[in-house]
C-alpha cells in the first residue's frame, strides 16, 4: 500500500507544479488536476491497495452527524464541502461525502463545530440526556481521553467493521485499551491529526552553504541521529543584524520551542523514550529509567546548549509559520501542517522534510508523536445505529487514506524545494512513524507531557524533577486505570 501512496503522492507533485497559483489552497483553480489525481489515484489503488471490507448498505437516508472541535474554517479545510469549488481539499472532500452517500444511502450533513471544551459540555449533555443526538465526534486527544473515562463514549469494540489494525488508522492505538476496552480511535480520517503530526525541516540551501551531507540518505539508510542534529545545528550562528543579542534578526542552525509540552514529548518518543507503563500493579512509570534520563539531557542539550539553536518559549502554529520562513534557520521543528501556510509556499529556499532523529544507529525505527490538541474519533455513548457508524468509519477512513492524505500533503510538498518524489515518500513515512501510548494519550495536561519543558531547563536536574513528580503522576494514572476497570 505505501508503494502506491508513494506513486500517488509523486503524480500529485508532478501535477500540481503546473495548476497551483501562489497562495493558500483555497486560492487555486484545479477542478481538472484534482480529478486527474483523483481518477490516478483510484485506478492505481484499485490494483495494489488494500481495502475495506464493509459490505454496501442502504441506511434509509438516515443523517450521519459529526461533532467536531473547531470552527467553520475547520469545517471547509478539514473535513467538508457543500459543492465542488475548485478547490483540490473542498472537491475531495465533496466527493468523499457522495462516494459515502450514494454507497450507504445516507445523508452526510455538515459537521457541527464548537471549540474543543464545548464540544466535551454537548458530549456530556448528550449522555446525560439520551437524545443520541451525534453519530460521531471528532474532539482534542487529549479532551477525548477525558470525556471517555467519565463513561461519555462507547467501545470501539462494541462498533462493527471498524478494525484498528487496518493500515487506516494507527494501530498503536491499541497499546492504549484497558481491560480490553477501546474509547478512542485514530484514523485518516482526521485531517487534523494527520496535520499536527511533529517532524523537522532542513533549509537545502542552507545546507549546501555549510556542506552538509543529503540528510534524505542518511534518514533512508537510518543513521540519522539526535548527535548528528547537535553537531550540524552548532555550526549556524551569525549576528546578522549586529545588535549583540540572539533574536529572530539573526541566522541560527535550529529553531525549537521548549516551551510547549508535546513538541518536548515529541522528542522523547522520537528517540525511543518513554513516560510509563501498564503493570501488574498498575502504571509503572518509566521516564526515570538511565535511558530516558539520557534522551532527557540530550534534548536540553540541543534545545537550550547547543550554540547554534534558538529557544523561543513561544507556542503555536501562528508562530512557526513566519520562523522557518525567514530564511534564517537550517532545521526547525514543525508540524505537517505548518508547510501549507502561504509563507511557506513563498519560500525563497528550497526545504526538506524530515523524521525526528533517533537517539542512536542501533535504534531500528524513527518515531514521532501527534500533538495532543488534535482530533481523535469517539463514538458517543448513546449513538443509536452502531452498525451505520462503523461501516462509515472503515469506509471513511480507508477512503481518506487512499484519496484524501495524499492530496493533503501533497498540497504541503508542492512548497519550492519539495516537488520530489523523495519528499512525498519521506513525508508518508512520518505520518506512518506516529507513536500513542497510554500515558500520552490519557496524559490530559495532569500527566507528565506539560511538565517536560520545566525538566529539560538544566540537564543537572532533570532526573530530580522526574523523581520529584513520580509519586503524584502514577497516582494520576493508577485511577484512569480504574475508572476504565470498575464496574
Amino acid at each position: 500500500m505505501k508503494k502506491a501512496l508513494c506513486f500517488v503522492l509523486a503524480l500529485i507533485l508532478a501535477l500540481s507544479v503546473a495548476a497551483c497559483a501562489e497562495g493558500t489552497p483555497a486560492d487555486t483553480d484545479s477542478t481538472n488536476t484534482s480529478e486527474a489525481v483523483t481518477a490516478a489515484a483510484t485506478d492505481t489503488a484499485a490494483e495494489t491497495e488494500l481495502k475495506d471490507e464493509v459490505p454496501d448498505a442502504d441506511f434509509g437516508g438516515k443523517e450521519f452527524v459529526i461533532l467536531m472541535q473547531g470552527d467553520e474554517e475547520d469545517i471547509k479545510t478539514l473535513m467538508w464541502s457543500e459543492t465542488v469549488t475548485g478547490d483540490y481539499l473542498e472537491d475531495a472532500f465533496y466527493n468523499r461525502q457522495k462516494y459515502i452517500e450514494d454507497r450507504f444511502k445516507v445523508k452526510f450533513v455538515k459537521p457541527i463545530a464548537y471549540e474543543f471544551s464545548q464540544v466535551s459540555s454537548l458530549l456530556g449533555a448528550d449522555f446525560n440526556s439520551g437524545d443520541g443526538a451525534y453519530s460521531l465526534v471528532m474532539n482534542q486527544l487529549y479532551r477525548s481521553s477525558a470525556d471517555a473515562t467519565k463513561g461519555w463514549c462507547t467501545d470501539w469494540n462494541e462498533i462493527p467493521y471498524v478494525k484498528p489494525s487496518n493500515p487506516w488508522y494507527n494501530s498503536a492505538i491499541l497499546e492504549c485499551s484497558i481491560g480490553n476496552k477501546l474509547y478512542v480511535l485514530v484514523s485518516d480520517f482526521s485531517l487534523s491529526y494527520i496535520g499536527q503530526i511533529w517532524m523537522l525541516l532542513l533549509n537545502r540551501d542552507m545546507a549546501n552553504d555549510y556542506n552538509i551531507p543529503d540528510l534524505y540518505a542518511v534518514a533512508n539508510d537510518g543513521s540519522w541521529t539526535i548527535d548528528m542534529l547537535c553537531e550540524y545545528a552548532a555550526l549556524v550562528y551569525e549576528d546578522t543584524n549586529r545588535n549583540d543579542k540572539r533574536d529572530l534578526g539573526d541566522k541560527f542552525g535550529f529553531y525549537t520551542s521548549s516551551a510547549a509540552g508535546c513538541e518536548v514529548a515529541a522528542w522523547l518518543y522520537a528517540m525511543g523514550g518513554d513516560i510509563g507503563v501498564i503493570g501488574d500493579n498498575g502504571f509503572e512509570v518509566t521516564l526515570g529509567s538511565e535511558k530516558n534520563i539520557d534522551i532527557l539531557t540530550k534534548i536540553s542539550e540541543l534545545a537550550i546548549g547547543n550554540a547554534g539553536s534558538f529557544n523561543s518559549g513561544k507556542q503555536g502554529s501562528d508562530y512557526r509559520r513566519t520562523v522557518f520562513p525567514s530564511g534564517n534557520f537550517l532545521f526547525s521543528t514543525a508540524q505537517i501542517r505548518d508547510v501549507l501556510f502561504t509563507e511557506f509556499r513563498n519560500m525563497d529556499n528550497q526545504f526538506s522534510v524530515l523524521p525526528l532523529p533517533k537517539l542512536n544507529a542501533d535504534q531500528t525505527e524513527y518515531y514521532t508523536v501527534c500533538d495532543g490538541g488534535a482530533s481523535v474519533l469517539t463514538v458517543p455513548y448513546n449513538c443509536s445505529d452502531k452498525t451505520m457508524v462503523g461501516s462509515l468509519v472503515e469506509a471513511l477512513s480507508w477512503y481518506s487514506s487512499k484519496e484524501i492524505v495524499p492530496l493533503y500533503t501533497g498540497l504541503g510538498l508542492e512548497s519550492r524545494g519539495v516537488r520530489d518524489a523523495e519528499g512525498a515518500a519521506m513525508m508518508r513515512k512520518i505520518i506512518d512513524s506516529v507513536r500513542i501510548d497510554f500515558a500520552y494519550m490519557y496524559d490530559n495536561s495532569q500527566g507528565f507531557v506539560m511538565q517536560l519543558p520545566k525538566m529539560i531547563e538544566a540537564p543537572s536536574t532533570v532526573s530530580k524533577l522526574v523523581s520529584g513528580l513520580t509519586k503524584a503522576k502514577k497516582a494520576y494514572y493508577d485511577g484512569i486505570i480504574a475508572a476504565y476497570t470498575s464496574g
